[in-house]
């Protein structure tokens, strides 16, 4: 799996006989040459991913791997023709963990992701308690971006720094939770099933943008105030030993949410009507919700501010509220920071709860509930009939509401075939396990899976399924020649990517490293290797080692990721060739981005 750009490395190599007849034809010329992908990236991605941080040009990769070549190249544009270079991190962001379905929707408008850069920044400008840092220089190396806040501390003003994840996913990341990235129209009624009406960009807006003036510009009911209006006088986040204080950013969230106009009256009201809109620009035309809503207006309005902020939903009732991350607060347990605008609640503590998860803009979710209450750690173990690790299986949770079971979240297992999560202690849980391999206990049913357990313990659910995770066979085959190659495979990091169980929508988390071998092999059983066939090889056991072979013909060099479920790798795979002893190596470096499935090959010619 190459990038397209990579350049054909060619060298004749001479084994000339001694003496003064130095015309003889050389012994042999090897060319090394990458195989062309299945999922190739295009010319125009593969440039793309080169303009993006280090840090993040494999999860980019890995997404315009997903895309056909069309949408590829109009992604990329999205980043190569960027005039501002510091806006492509962002934009690269949203290319690389926005769900693949998600862009690849007739309703989603790939400029979006730039509007949505370009908002982050307008805001830099206008709010005094936040800026937005630099670190490095745009468009060389790792370089990143996060924000710095102003925080009271008693009677001083400190300055404090978000760590750089926190920032792409709970600021720059433009969907909250089940909500598409769409331009919407707030003041159009939506009678989808979908709960969400998306238009394009003349048509509607963005809900960082409608949310921080174009609501009052584009107004369509009694009274439209905006953001704008009640949050440019705040000067710090918040006051850690007064967070009411009118002051913080925090507090003029809250206040704007609930403020009640002399004439007009609340502008937001609790509950909900007949249109249960999931849209943050629809949910302020329609005045009104339940928690749902004013979680989702919550998180809007914060991401809105540049505050990092999330719905946090408990098990243990129906109700949402939500967290903003306060970096380096002594007030809580965790720095995430649990408030509820409607009911005027900072760092309020809600007693017990089963399990508390919140939803990336992935669909990914992850648990809270140590931050909420005594936990312990639930580690399920997923094996296949054989006993081998199963990757990617989705692990539901469940617990007791009233006289059912409610969702309480899923989680997914690693290359390993395991996974660990904290959840409430002293409780009752059961958990249903989905993969290629089967279901436990099966597609319709959940099991009693850890109960009562104690504050600190590990309790280890082992799941066996019925199925075989993917395997390749081969037969060994002697290799012997005058020629040496010597692989050096690398893996730099592995991602499981798979769709949600519950939104159908993929996501990408990192995951334990797999073993990974490589093979030497002819063209007919590279072809049975990607058919999934038995072949005949010459192993290296690791992904590296040295062989020899006989320097005539074609051969390859394949990695396959072929016995996975889910698991992604990057990382490059280095070949070296020497012909004849004291001639020099013939060498070629080949990166990946290896979906499940996919096979990175190294074609040698020996002419």
């Amino acid at each position: 799996m190459s990038k397209p750009a990579l350049p054909l490395l060619a060298l004749a190599l001479c084994a000339c006989n001694p003496g003064e007849d130095s015309a003889l034809p050389p012994l042999a010329t090897v060319t090394l040459t990458p195989v062309e992908d299945d999922r190739p990236l295009t010319e125009l991605a593969a440039e793309a991913v080169a303009m993006a941080p280090t840090w993040l040009q494999g999860d980019l990769a890995l997404a315009l791997r997903q895309q056909g070549e069309v949408l590829q190249d109009e992604l990329a544009t999205l980043v190569v023709d960027e005039d501002e270079p510091w806006l492509i991190d962002e934009i690269a962001f949203g290319i690389a963990h926005v769900s693949p379905e998600v862009i690849a929707d007739e309703d989603f408008h790939p400029e979006l992701l730039v509007i949505n850069a370009e908002l982050v920044y307008a805001r830099d400008e206008d709010l005094d308690y936040v800026e937005l840092v630099e670190e490095g220089s745009a468009g060389e190396g790792d370089w990143h971006t996060t924000t710095a806040y102003e925080v009271a501390v008693g009677g001083t003003i400190e300055t404090r720094t978000i760590d750089r994840d926190l920032y792409y996913w709970y600021i720059v990341h433009p969907r909250i939770e089940d909500e598409h990235p769409w331009f919407i129209d707030g003041f159009m009624r939506c009678l989808s099933s979908s709960l969400e009406c998306g238009v394009d960009a003349e048509s509607g807006w963005f809900w960082r943008e409608f949310l921080w003036d174009a609501a009052e510009t584009h107004c369509e009911l009694d009274f439209c105030p905006v953001l704008r209006d009640h949050i440019t006088d705040a000067t710090v986040l918040w006051d850690e030993e007064d967070p009411s204080t009118a002051d913080g950013a925090i507090a003029s969230i809250m206040s704007f949410m609930l403020l009640n106009d002399e004439t007009y009256g609340r502008w937001f009201d609790f509950g909900a009507g007949s249109e249960r809109s999931i849209q943050p620009n629809r949910i302020y035309g329609l005045g009104a919700g339940n928690c749902g809503e004013w979680a989702d207006m919550t998180t809007a309005l914060s991401r809105t501010a540049l505050i990092a902020n999330l719905n946090a939903t408990p098990s243990s009732w129906d109700h949402t509220w939500n967290a903003f991350f306060a970096p380096g607060s002594e007030n809580w347990t965790s720095e995430w920071i649990p408030w509820e605008p409607v009911n005027w609640w900072l760092v309020h503590a809600y007693g017990s709860s089963f399990a508390t998860y919140a939803t990336r803009g992935d669909t990914h979710t992850w648990y809270q509930s140590d931050d909420y209450t005594d936990s312990f750690d639930m580690q399920v173990v997923v094996a296949d009939a054989g006993g081998e690790p199963v990757d990617g299986a989705v692990i539901s949770i469940w617990t007791p509401y009233g006289d059912s079971w409610w969702f309480a979240g899923e989680t997914v297992t690693d290359a390993n075939g395991q996974v660990t999560v904290p959840l409430g202690a002293e409780q009752d849980y059961a958990m249903q396990v989905g993969a290629a391999q089967g279901w436990y206990p099966s597609a319709d049913y959940i099991t009693y899976a850890s109960q009562g357990v104690s504050a600190g313990e590990t309790d280890t659910q082992q799941v066996t399924l019925e199925g075989s995770m993917p395997t390749i066979t081969w037969t060994e085959l002697a290799t012997e020649g005058e020629a040496t190659v010597t692989v050096t495979t690398t893996i730099d990091g592995a991602r499981i990517v798979r769709p949600s169980w519950r939104f159908e929508e993929s996501y990408s988390v990192q995951s334990a490293t797999p073993a990974v071998d490589a093979f030497l092999l002819d063209a007919d059983n590279l072809a049975l290797l990607r058919d999934g066939e038995p072949f005949e090889a010459a192993p290296l056991m690791g992904g590296s080692g040295a062989l020899s072979l006989a320097a005539e013909g074609t051969w390859f060099l394949a990695l396959p990721n072929t016995t996975v479920n889910a698991t992604a790798l990057l990382g490059a795979m280095s070949a070296s060739i020497v012909v004849a002893e004291g001639e020099d190596p013939v060498e070629l470096a080949l990166p990946f981005e290896l979906l499940a499935g996919d096979v990175a090959a190294i074609e040698i010619a020996f002419d």
